[in-house]
């Protein structure tokens, strides 16, 4: 569940006199998700998707919130993938807390919860797990949040740039975004360990 490089892609595709004036204003979207290939084991014969998000903000934080469903049938078995993601930022762009969850046919094989914090903007910060409890990752410095990001791209499109590079901590993992106008690249980087605190009461 990758919102930043969804948004990053929507604004590549806007002229760049629109880009340099822009900001990230509250909103609430929905989206139906089509398959145009289906790679896996077994015959798909059927597939639906829809995305929800939300952006808003009030004097001390940015709140975003993402739905993405997936039901599908593969040989005669029917299957539902939901993953859901709460973040809160600081206005700052120094303090975020996160709640990220994906439930396959009822199961929760994947939750990650907890807050991160940089020293101060381009230090570094660490990452702090409630789920998994008690786990920390160290953060580099250049290391931004999920609305930082969204604004270092609107003013990377706007200034003209044809490609960039971001270290983003998003839904609970760290991501180096290569990014092309509107083709991107990731890889996920580092793993959590290590020791638990409490470092913000966003929301």
């Amino acid at each position: 569940m990758r919102i930043v490089a969804f948004l990053a892609a929507a604004l590549a595709i806007f002229p760049i006199s629109l880009l340099s004036a822009a900001e990230i204003t509250p909103i609430k979207a929905a989206f139906a998700s089509t398959l145009k290939d289906y790679h896996g084991p077994g015959e798909l014969q059927a597939w639906e998707g829809s995305l929800r998000y939300s952006i808003s903000r009030d004097c001390q934080k940015w709140t975003s919130k993402t739905e993405i469903v997936y039901r599908f049938t593969v040989n005669g078995v029917d299957s539902e993938i939901r993953a859901a993601s709460t973040v809160y930022e600081a206005l700052d762009g120094n303090r975020i807390e996160f709640n990220t969850r994906t439930k396959s046919n009822g199961q929760t094989p994947h939750h990650k919860k907890g807050s991160a914090k940089l020293q101060s903007r381009g230090k570094p910060g660490v990452a702090t797990y409630r789920v998994l409890q008690g786990e920390t990752l160290n953060l580099p410095a250049g290391t931004i949040f999920t609305v930082t990001s969204w604004l270092a791209s609107i003013n990377q499109l706007g200034a003209g740039k044809k490609r960039w590079k971001q270290l983003v901590f998003s839904d609970g993992e760290l991501t180096i975004f290569f990014l092309f106008c509107s083709q991107m690249r990731r890889h996920r980087v580092g793993q959590p360990k290590g020791e638990p605190s409490l470092i913000s009461q966003a929301g």
